[in-house]
């Protein structure tokens, strides 16, 4: 017999922020990223202790953004971590985007689960301001690991001090991911032109976040200039 009562107390409970699924998350401080416009969204940067999912499809800036993550924290002083599956990160390409590159531990998982375990073990050993955890790749799906493997990595990041962020294709962390920021690609921008060489000089992405556990998800975008290095 259904109890509509208690069925709507439980869906406002689910609803609250700061609540997982077995898992409360205790209201954290912010990692500014040191791109005005997602600290804005954000109020304030990256939360501290929780997974941030950044999310959508190829060419739609996911990249160029974790770039300028790492570019702005490593710029700060801190220390990095960035867990490449796809085997995409360019150190050359990094430094020219700003990165300092001693600031930053590169690994190079051979699976999504390896990339997880590997995120585990920096967030124990400390002493990283954020972890980056690219797992931009076909095989990155809801399925390709266990629900049970990223509410252990949840647990490891709310006892951490670091801010964690994946990348994907599409949400993947589930009810572990206490924000999803969705990004599409905008105009197209260039330079140059009338007799002389067209430059491209980068792309706007709009961020959309479509899930905040900490906070009011946002209404509407928020433009952020992916420019080439």
């Amino acid at each position: 017999m259904p109890f509509p009562d208690r069925t709507a107390a439980l869906q406002s409970l689910l609803l609250t922020a700061g609540i997982h699924r077995g898992l409360v998350v205790r209201p954290s401080r912010r990692l500014a990223s040191g791109i005005p416009p997602l600290d804005a969204l954000l109020s304030g940067g990256l939360p501290v202790g929780a997974i941030t999912e950044l999310v959508g499809p190829r060419s739609s800036g996911k990249t160029a953004l974790s770039c300028a993550l790492t570019a702005g924290v490593t710029g700060s002083g801190a220390f990095t971590a960035y867990i490449d599956f796809p085997d995409a990160f360019d150190p050359e390409q990094a430094a020219a985007a700003g990165i300092r590159l001693p600031r930053v531990l590169w690994i190079r998982p051979p699976s999504v689960r390896a990339a997880l375990r590997g995120a585990e073990y920096v967030l124990e050993a400390g002493g990283f301001a954020l972890v980056v955890i690219d797992v931009d790749h076909p095989l990155a799906t809801p399925r390709a690991t266990p629900t049970a493997a990223w509410l252990r990595l949840a647990r490891t990041v709310a006892a951490s001090a670091a801010a964690v962020v994946t990348i994907a294709p599409q949400p993947i962390a589930g009810s572990s991911a206490s924000v999803c920021l969705e990004t599409t690609a905008g105009a197209v921008s260039f330079s140059g032109g009338d007799g002389r060489g067209v430059l491209f000089d980068g792309i706007t992405t709009a961020l959309l976040c479509r899930k905040n556990k900490l906070g009011p998800p946002s209404p509407s975008t928020t433009p952020f200039r992916a420019a080439t290095a």
